[in-house]
């Protein structure tokens, strides 16, 4: 008997090392999901605060540049046409204003170099006029992507800190039913004969 009661002894003390170490695996457990949850919000922020370029499919990235660069050159023959015809423009205006008011001769070079320009510029802004709406559809097609996946990140942001929590209730959960097995089977274990003292042994 004194000899079954130190064996007791020594499952419970064991068992209870076991539960300790399941308590401390749960912490370790719910320590490093809250670590996690942390770095995740951190690499997110990361990430959109530089655009999130790298998180993006390879489609994705590419469409986004191809679109950047067809709108770059769309700017860039803006830009000139603009510039051409502000300084046609002045060009034209001081030469009205000289026929106008000191009655100078209009050189029919110059006039020819003018129309020259303005027709080139014309035709500049019949072109742009062209690929302006097919532009205009690029971006809009990307900027709709865009906002599918902020919303789609915006969704992963809300929800994911519960998802994690959620995991973690579980381990928890877990963790406890295992130390009420381990405590049933070391309970059923103790109740079982032993075998040197069955009937078959004493004889």
């Amino acid at each position: 008997m004194y000899n079954q009661l130190r064996v007791l002894q020594k499952k419970a003390k064991d068992l209870r090392q076991e539960a300790r170490s399941l308590r401390r695996m749960s912490q370790a457990q719910a320590h490093s999901i809250r670590e996690t949850i942390k770095d995740t919000f951190i690499k997110i922020r990361a990430l959109i605060a530089s655009g999130a370029d790298q998180a993006w499919s390879e489609s994705g990235s590419k469409e986004r540049a191809r679109v950047d660069r067809e709108e770059d050159i769309y700017k860039q023959e803006i830009i000139r046409l603009e510039t051409d015809l502000t300084e046609l423009e002045s060009t034209v205006e001081e030469l009205r204003g000289n026929v106008i008011n000191k009655k100078s001769r209009v050189n029919m070079s110059d006039v020819e170099n003018m129309a020259l320009v303005l027709s080139k510029s014309s035709k500049t802004v019949a072109e742009l006029k062209l690929k302006f709406p097919s532009l205009q559809e690029s971006i809009r097609n990307v900027l709709t992507k865009e906002m599918d996946r902020a919303v789609t990140e915006e969704k992963f942001l809300k929800d994911e800190p519960d998802r994690l929590e959620s995991a973690l209730k579980r381990c928890k959960k877990l963790t406890g039913t295992l130390v009420t097995l381990k405590r049933l089977a070391s309970v059923q274990e103790q109740r079982l004969p032993d075998p040197r003292l069955s009937p078959t042994n004493e004889n």
